[in-house]
């Protein structure tokens, strides 16, 4: 299910789209070298955890859907500049 659709207008630009899906199987693992731990955590561990503040977001919205929200923002320093919630 689609929960939120983010517009980063600072470069490198880019627009990302956050689904909520079910595991079927497996180990999480690390699979970037820009990821450093991979793993199965309470909700509220997992917000202790990401701290990167678009992260820190997308994961809030994820944990607590509310519908599909559209965010634009910049990056470094981090700044939401527009939030709209697009379906409930």
């Amino acid at each position: 299910m689609l929960v939120g659709i983010y517009s980063k207008l600072s470069p490198p630009a880019m627009v990302l789209h956050l689904f909520t899906c079910s595991h079927l199987g497996g180990t999480p693992a690390p699979g970037e070298a820009e990821v450093s731990e991979a793993g199965w955590f309470e909700p509220d561990e997992a917000r202790r955890r990401v701290t990167h503040p678009p992260s820190a977001q997308r994961l809030a919205d994820a944990l607590d859907p509310n519908g599909v929200v559209y965010r634009a923002y910049r990056g470094d320093p981090y700044g939401e500049i527009v939030s709209h919630l697009l379906r409930d």
